[in-house]
Order: structure tokens, then C-alpha cells, then sequence
């Protein structure tokens, strides 16, 4: 059997989610991720899909749920005898197995049919080869150290069978078994000179009883003489290793040690001030091109409304002109129109006694008509009268100057920067909410994930919990808040001066008396338009026409009636009436031109006052044009700086060393030290306590008291010897029957042995295992002559002959045409670097042709391994 991919869905940490195994190969297959990825997952998960019932609901499936519950579903595809296969089952929900045709996607067996196939397919029992060839982390040998004696029970049948397949019928050979019934029938003898439970009776049990009572008493005295030997031993050590830690070159290297990751940090604090310094400098930099930005934008601002002046200016000439040439006109006409109506008059000059009555009738029509023009003119001066009146008012009550505007932008300006940093650099925090509650700021909730700046006297409040307060303390922005607060007073100063509130209605009253100036100059230009020779001579004309009305309504009572004046000037007086209409027509028409001309006369005053202003305020074409060159390059130039600065601050920040690293470092190096000198101290102590225990002790006479003990306990042990001689015959049979057992299992073993020679020799030149017949364990390791039991020799290479012996397993299996992968987990993890690359050749020997799958985190140290690198998708559910 052969896996191509392995297929997890809602499996642990892959919760919602697909997560496939592509591209396994035929030799080794490496998949190296970091810590906590899921590669134990993928092995217990294959694990499950070949070993445990699709019904299960034990410990190790309810291990692989997610937290968040659900069913689980794995699949793997492998090949077998030439085939391609594909084995899901599902778990917890919808449970069920199914083994499928890889090619064709024909269901082939389900459910129990489909488990029995693969049980036959690996064979038989929880210990076949999963047990022997899969190798989950943790485990340093071929078995774990917590296993259940059933779990041991059952791997090492499942290692008994194995070899016995592999050498034939197991009865062929002993095996441990047929010598094992041999030595009991040796025992039984034995016990024809003991009693049936093997104890001696007589002499033998007396000399025994006394043996045994002087052994107790020596073994007791041993003790004790042990005790002070190992009291002078741990003494020994003790001093031993306060010699070292005394040692001169010792506590350098730790002081050494200590300074070098103190200056460490240091520059690393150092670097994260000038990291701080880059990050106000790009504020500072933005904040000046912010600014220049809006000053052009304004400039922009003020040469378009320039231009739309000058335009209207342009207008309000060629209407002025078109107005004056029709106001011409029209006195031209009303000239023409009085001549005419002078010389009516002269015609009837004759008959003016007659239409004497008449005509003043006519005059008073005519004063009354202009005495309703003027007070119209009255009506319209007393309004800019007032408006004058009231312009002054507001230029009177307004204390501000343009001195104190350009001082207090300024100050705003320097307030608006400070308070700009001090805002960049002040902390700041994000919540990040386990519930629906909410948090209070400023009396407003805080949305998830939501930034608030931290200033002194902050609040958070936590409705029903508690209320967070912020202290910011002193820090290096306190010069920075110095110089706010003194601008702000002295703003504050400049507002209560003006009787203002803020820089706006600073802003607002200069410009409110702007434009009250303006409209003084409008209304006294439209009043003198209208009242060229004042209001006074308009008051006297309005009196003057006054009094002609009561002069012609006084003489309105003599002369000829109007019957008689109609019928004896009728011509005359059709005539002249149409000379009267034509005349007055001729002057609305000339008063409303002059009129226009006046209006058109005082808009282009105030059209022209705008353009000096911005005359004023921008200068001319040359100076507008240098000024703006000269904003565009400060732009340019605050751009620059921007970036520079930007620039700056990400160099810094690429330069500089990981801060929670340095001081991890720094903690490391104190602890250490400080390790070491609590470590002097406790061993002091502790050989002050060893001194006095060995004084104690030596005072005694314990060690003459073991030798006489001693001494006696001989001349009981030669009255035992006697007894001894009998079972000497059988004794040397049970010798005879050891070596034949010795020589059986070097038959026994003989297959796994010739499989782990070329392994062992690639790992320990021309060491040899030997094996314990009953557990079919590794139990002792020949090297250089020398035998070594495997439980003494260290982590590192218990776990290289355990993965070994796996390797060479895996190699009887596939005599027997049973091809089962070898998986490793995490193994190989106390190999050092050269005992590693050996390893990687004696896997890379058996993997010519046996498949070895291998999960590991130590992405670095496998990279030399080789083999293929699958390719692992992850995706979400659908």
C-alpha cells in the first residue's frame, strides 16, 4: 500500500475548513511546517481512518472534533497491487465508511465491508503495522512509556508474529516457548530438595533463617556505610560544582554575558527613540506641506475672484457707456421737447389770461409730481443715511485689528501643531470585545475594534464593571504642553481683549467691519449720486414747491370758467397738451436714464474697490506670478521633506532589532545570572549541612560493625554452601538449557538482524543489537566491544535504533508483499547535526523502495533530508 493524499474536513484546528495532502511520493515525502500548523492532526487523523471503527465515538475521535462540534470527515487515496483506492469515513455525524475505485469512482465496499477489506489489506489487530511502523511524537521508543501493559501485550505479539511469519511455523524453532516448558521441569527437580514452594526445610531452612538475618543486619549496615559514602560523594560534588561556579572565567562569561545584553537593549531603546523622533518629524514635515497646500489653494481662490472683477469691471463700463449715450439722447429730446412747448405757449400767448387757470393747474400737476420725485429721493437718502450711520456704529464697537487677527492666527496655528503631535505621539487603545456589552468614552459606546486616544484624564467607563482612568504622567512632550498652554493663554488674552470667544468670531468681526467700511463708501457715492447738492437743497426745493402749491391753488378761484376757456382755446389746448405729454414723457425718460447711470456708476466704485483690494492683497501680474512660483516650489519642497522624513522613518524602522527579543535576551542573561548566584548559595548551605552529617556519622563505628557482621555471615554461608552442592547438577542442566536458548534466538532473530546491519552501520560503524526474546524488544547495544542496555544510553539514540528497528520491520512486512508505509511524526528530535545527516541516509537507503512519509517542525534541519515536498490546500467548507 502506497498514500498518494490525505483529505481532513472540521478536523481540529482545521475547524469549517478542507484541509488536502497532495503529492505524496513513492520514496520520502517531508511535510515541514511551523509549530502548531496541523501536522499531528494529519497523522492522527490517518491514524483513525485505518485503525478505528467509523462507529467509534471514544476518546481519540472526540479528541479530533473541533470546539466548535460537528461531524468529521477523512480520506485518503492510495494505491495497492497496481490499483487506485480512495477510503472515506465519516465520524460523530453521518457516520459511515466507504472504500472507492480511484479511477473509476465505483463504490467497491461500505460501512463494515469496507473496514474488513482494509483490516485484511494491514492485517489483523490494533498492533500490526501501524504499531510498529508509525511513530506518533512524543515516542522515543517502540513503545510508549504510558502504554497499558494490554497495549504492550499486544504490540509485542504483533512483533512475535511477525518474526515468526517471516521464519515459518513457529513451533520449528523454540521461540522462548519449548525451552520455557524445558527449564520448569528443571525447576521441579530442583524443588524435590525444597519444599513444593520451593523453600528449604531442616538445617538448610535454619542456616537460611540465619543468612537471612545477617544479611538483613549487614545489608543494613551497608546501608548505612552506603549512606555516609554517598554523603561524602554528594559532598564531593557539591564542592565540585562550586568550584565551577566559582571558577574566574565562569562568572566573566556570565557577566560578560550579561553586559553584552544590557548594551543590546540599550541600543535597541535607543533606536526605538530615534524611531519615535522620525515618526513627529513626519508629522511635523505633513502638517507644513497641509499647510502650504491650503495657502495655495487660497491664493488660487483669491485670482479667480480677482479675474471675475476685472470682468465685471469690463462689463460695468460698456453698460455705463451704452446708459451715458441713451441718457444723451434722451436730454437731447427733452430739450427738443420744452422748445416745442415754448413755442405753443407764444402761439396762444394771446389767449394766456384766458388759460391762465388752466396753466397753473398744469404747473401745480407738474410741481406736485416733482414734489412726489424728491420726496422719493428723501425716502431713498435717509436710508443710506442710516446705513452710513450704522456702518460707523460697527466700526466704532469693533476692538479687533488686523494686527490682532495675524497674531492670533499665528497662535492657532502653533496650538493647532502642537496639539497635532502631541496627539501622533500619545497612545492610544483598541478594544476588542468577547461579548455585547459595550464600552463608554466620552459618553459615546466604542465600536469593536475601535481606536481611542489616550490623553491625561481619559475615561473608559465599562458599564456595571468598572471605570478605566488615564494618567499619562511626565514624559518628553511636557516642553511640547509648556508651550500649548502658553500659547493658549496668550490667545485667550488676544480674544478678551477684542471681547471675542474665538478665532472665528475674530475672523468674522474683522471681516463684518470690511464690509461695513465698504457699505459707508457705497452709501455715501449712491448719496451723493442722488443729492449732488446735499439733502438740504432737496428740503428746500420740497418747501419751495410747497409754497407755489399754495400760491396756485390761492388764484385757482378767479378767471374765465373752463367751459369758456375749452371752447376759445380748444385748437391751442389740444396742442398743447400734446406738447405737455411729450415734454413729460421726454423727462421720466431722461430722469430714469440718469438714474441707470448713477446705479451702474456706484456698482463699478465697488467693483473697483474689490480689485484694488486684491490689488492690495495679491500685487501685480509679476508679483502674483512670483508668488505662486514660489508657494508651488515651498510645496515641492515640504513634499520632499514629507518623503525624506517617510523615508527615514522606514529605514529606522527596517535597522531596527525586535525590542521584546533584546529584553528576552536581557531577562535570559539576568536570569542566569542570578540562577547562578542562588545555585552558590543553596550549595554552601547544603555543604555546611553535608559536613555536619559526615561528622555525625564517622563518630559511630559504622563501618567496624559491617566487618564483624561481615565475618560472621561467612561461617553461616559455609554451612549453606552444603546445601547448595546438591543443586549444583541441576543448576549446571539450567546452564546448558540458557545457551541453548541463546543459541535459538540468534536463529529467531536472525531475519530483523540481517535488515538492521547496513542501518546500524550508516549510524554506528560496526555496532550490533541484541534482542530480548520475550517482548521481541531491542534490549542491548555492542559497540566497540563494549554492551550497552538500551535504557541507559541516552534520549537521542534510543530514538534512533527505536526508528531503526521500524525501518527494518518494515522490511520483513515487505518480504511478505505486505508494502506499508513508514510515518514518522515529529521524531528525530534529539539528534544532533551529524547523528541527524546519517539518519537521513539510512531513511534515504530504505525509502529506494519502501515509502516514508515524515511531519516535522524542524523545517531548517530536514531541508537536507530530500524527498518530495507535498503541496497542502486549505479551504473553507461548503
Amino acid at each position: 500500500m502506497k498514500l498518494r493524499s490525505l483529505t481532513l474536513e472540521n478536523i481540529r484546528r482545521f475547524a469549517g475548513k478542507t484541509a488536502r495532502l497532495d503529492g505524496i511520493g513513492d520514496g520520502i515525502t517531508v511535510v515541514s511546517e511551523a509549530n502548531e500548523f496541523g501536522k499531528t492532526t494529519f497523522f492522527d487523523a490517518l491514524h483513525a481512518l485505518f485503525f478505528e471503527k467509523y462507529s467509534s465515538s471514544g476518546k481519540t475521535i472526540k479528541s479530533m472534533q473541533p470546539p466548535s462540534g460537528g461531524g468529521l470527515r477523512i480520506a485518503a487515496e492510495f494505491e495497492h497491487d497496481g490499483a487506485l483506492y480512495r477510503l472515506e469515513k465519516r465520524f460523530l455525524s453521518k457516520k459511515g465508511a466507504a472504500l472507492f475505485n480511484g479511477a473509476t469512482n465505483r463504490l467497491i465496499a461500505q460501512d463494515g465491508e469496507a473496514e474488513a477489506w482494509v483490516t485484511r489489506l494491514l492485517g489483523e489487530g490494533d498492533g500490526g503495522p501501524a504499531g510498529l511502523l508509525w511513530v506518533r511524537q512524543g515516542v522515543l521508543g517502540l513503545e510508549a512509556e504510558n502504554a497499558s501493559q494490554g497495549e504492550k501485550k499486544k504490540l509485542a505479539d504483533a512483533r512475535r508474529d511477525l518474526m515468526s511469519s517471516v521464519m515459518g511455523e513457529i513451533d520449528a524453532v523454540t521461540g522462548g516457548r519449548r525451552m520455557d516448558r524445558i527449564r520448569k521441569d528443571c525447576e521441579t527437580d530442583l524443588r524435590a530438595i525444597a519444599t513444593p514452594t520451593g523453600r528449604p526445610t531442616g538445617g538448610w531452612k535454619q542456616a537460611l533463617d540465619e543468612q537471612a538475618a545477617l544479611q538483613g543486619e549487614l545489608e543494613t549496615l551497608t546501608g548505612q556505610c552506603s549512606v555516609l559514602q554517598s554523603t561524602l560523594r554528594e559532598r564531593a560534588q557539591v564542592e565540585a560544582e562550586l568550584f565551577r561556579l566559582n571558577d574566574p572565567d565562569a562568572r566573566k562569561r556570565l557577566a560578560d554575558d550579561l553586559d553584552a545584553a544590557q548594551q543590546e537593549f540599550g541600543k535597541a531603546q535607543a533606536q526605538e527613540g530615534r524611531i519615535a523622533e522620525a515618526q513627529q518629524r513626519v508629522v511635523i514635515c505633513q502638517m507644513e506641506q497641509d499647510r502650504i497646500t491650503r495657502e495655495l489653494s487660497g491664493f488660487d481662490d483669491k485670482t479667480r475672484q480677482f479675474d471675475l472683477a476685472v470682468s465685471q469691471l469690463a462689463s460695468l463700463n460698456a453698460q455705463i457707456a451704452e446708459a451715458s449715450e441713451q441718457e444723451s439722447a434722451s436730454k437731447a429730446r427733452l430739450v427738443e421737447a420744452r422748445q416745442a412747448l415754448d413755442a405753443g405757449q407764444a402761439d396762444i400767448q394771446k389767449r394766456r389770461e384766458a388759460m391762465d387757470q388752466a396753466l397753473k393747474r398744469e404747473k401745480r400737476k407738474s410741481a406736485e409730481q416733482e414734489l412726489v420725485r424728491l420726496n422719493s429721493v428723501l425716502k431713498q437718502a435717509k436710508e443710506h443715511v442710516d446705513a452710513i450711520s450704522q456702518a460707523e456704529s460697527v466700526l466704532k464697537s469693533t476692538k479687533a485689528t488686523k494686527a490682532d487677527l495675524t497674531r492670533a492666527e499665528g497662535l492657532a496655528r502653533d496650538i493647532l501643531h502642537a496639539e497635532t503631535v502631541i496627539a501622533a505621539t500619545a497612545p492610544s487603545l483598541k478594544l476588542r470585545y468577547l461579548s455585547d456589552q459595550r464600552a463608554m468614552h466620552d459618553g459615546k459606546s466604542v465600536d469593536q475594534d475601535g481606536l481611542i486616544a489616550l490623553h491625561d484624564g481619559s475615561e473608559i467607563e465599562f458599564p456595571g464593571v468598572a471605570k478605566l482612568v488615564f494618567s499619562s504622567g511626565k514624559d518628553g512632550s511636557e516642553q511640547l504642553r509648556t508651550a500649548l498652554e502658553r500659547n493658549r493663554a496668550e490667545l485667550q488674552a488676544i480674544l478678551d481683549n477684542c471681547a471675542l470667544s474665538s478665532v472665528d468670531e475674530l475672523i468674522n468681526a474683522l471681516r463684518d467691519a470690511s464690509e461695513a467700511e465698504a457699505r459707508k463708501v457705497t452709501a455715501k457715492q449712491v448719496l451723493n449720486a442722488l443729492a449732488p447738492d446735499g439733502i438740504d437743497a432737496i428740503h428746500a426745493r420740497v418747501k419751495e414747491l410747497a409754497a407755489l402749491g399754495q400760491e396756485l391753488d390761492a388764484d385757482d378761484g378767479e378767471g374765465v370758467t373752463v367751459d369758456e376757456a375749452r371752447h376759445a382755446l380748444r385748437s391751442s389746448e389740444d396742442a398743447l397738451n400734446t406738447l405737455q405729454v411729450a415734454s413729460s414723457a421726454a423727462q421720466t425718460s431722461y430722469d430714469q436714464h440718469r438714474e441707470t447711470v448713477i446705479r451702474l456708476g456706484a456698482e463699478r466704485n465697488v467693483c473697483q474697490q474689490n480689485i484694488d483690494r486684491f490689488n492690495h492683497d495679491l500685487g501685480d501680474e509679476a508679483a502674483r506670478s512670483e508668488l505662486k512660483s514660489k508657494m508651488l516650489s515651498d510645496l515641492a519642497t515640504a513634499s520632499q521633506k514629507t518623503n525624506e522624513a517617510t523615508q527615514m522613518l522606514e529605514d529606522l524602522r527596517k535597522q531596527s532589532a525586535d525590542i521584546l527579543t533584546v529584553r528576552a535576551n536581557l531577562q535570559r542573561s539576568e536570569a542566569a545570572m542570578k540562577a547562578a548566584n542562588d545555585r552558590r548559595a543553596a550549595l554552601g548551605l547544603r555543604q555546611t549541612d553535608l559536613n555536619a552529617r559526615i561528622e555525625a556519622q564517622a563518630g559511630q563505628g559504622i563501618e567496624e560493625k559491617r566487618d564483624e557482621t561481615a565475618e560472621r555471615l561467612e561461617r553461616v554461608s559455609q554451612r549453606v554452601q552444603r546445601f547448595e552442592d546438591e543443586a549444583a547438577a541441576l543448576t549446571k542442566l539450567l546452564t546448558v538449557l540458557d545457551a541453548m536458548r541463546e543459541q535459538a534466538r540468534e536463529t529467531y532473530f536472525g531475519p530483523v538482524q540481517a535488515e538492521l546491519e547496513p542501518l546500524l552501520k550508516i549510524l554506528h560503524g560496526e555496532a550490533a543489537l541484541q534482542f530480548d526474546s520475550d517482548t521481541v524488544m531491542p534490549e542491548v547495544l555492542t559497540r566497540n566491544g563494549d554492551e550497552e542496555r538500551l535504557d541507559s544510553l541516552s534520549g537521542g539514540t534510543q530514538e534512533q535504533i527505536a526508528i531503526l528497528t521500524r525501518l527494518a520491520f518494515a522490511r520483513l512486512f515487505a518480504r511478505q508483499g505486505r508494502h506499508v508505509p513508514v510515518v514518522l511524526d515529529d521524531a528525530l528530535v534529539f539528534s544532533d547535526d551529524d547523528r541527524i545527516i546519517r539518519m537521513f541516509t539510512a531513511l534515504n537507503r530504505v525509502a529506494l523502495d519502501q515509502q516514508i512519509l515524515v511531519f516535522t517542525c524542524r523545517q531548517m534541519a530536514f531541508a537536507q533530508l530530500g524527498g518530495h515536498q507535498p503541496v497542502i490546500q486549505i479551504e473553507d467548507l461548503h
